[in-house]
């Protein structure tokens, strides 16, 4: 099947034993553990070389929690090589000392404030977001970015307003493909 070793840049481990996540409620097939052991099993005969977690919207206030999940995860596989997890980057200034702390475990490259899922356009261009954003490259992290299509254009002026953070667009972006919306997508990607 696969001959080339892969970097698998988007794994989600969760335990809902452990940690609470509001959005595996009702969903049969998702509300159970999904750990190493069923990666292993989905993955088997590709030839995965590292892995780079990304948090699974657990509650806010669980991502320490998280954190310390995925780090019991990387011991028993050290193909898990970075981390990805939730960050309050929205609230500026005010999280610059936890920003700080969390820089200084070296399997955490990056942060992830989802933002697919706000009604409202233009959070991410909230001064004190912007500001979290600009935090960023002094603890070397980049920002991942998850939205849908039609946000686009607001994580365009984000990009601008932020000149010295890495980005990585999650999911391309989310194109609308079901509903064949994908000009405007297109152009802005």
């Amino acid at each position: 099947m696969f001959q080339h070793p892969v970097v698998d840049t988007h794994v989600h481990l969760w335990d809902p034993k452990r940690l609470r996540y509001a959005w595996l409620d009702g969903n049969e097939k998702l509300d159970r553990p999904f750990g190493l052991k069923e990666y292993v099993s989905a993955t088997a005969g590709i030839p995965v070389k590292k892995m780079v977690f990304l948090e699974c919207g657990c509650q806010t206030d669980q991502r320490k929690q998280e954190i310390a999940f995925v780090l019991e995860s990387k011991q028993a596989d050290p193909r898990l090589e970075a981390i990805i997890p939730y960050f309050p980057v929205h609230l500026g200034p005010r999280v610059e000392v936890e920003m700080k702390e969390l820089s200084r475990n070296r399997s955490i490259k990056g942060v992830r404030r989802m933002l697919q899922g706000e009604e409202e356009a233009g959070v991410c261009l909230a001064p004190d977001f912007v500001k979290g954003i600009n935090l960023l490259p002094k603890y070397d992290l980049h920002f991942e970015v998850t939205i849908k299509h039609h946000q686009m254009s607001d994580i365009i002026k984000l990009v601008e307003l932020c000149p010295g953070v890495k980005f990585v667009l999650d999911h391309i972006g989310k194109p609308d493909i079901k509903n064949e919306l994908i000009d405007s997508w297109g152009e802005q990607i």
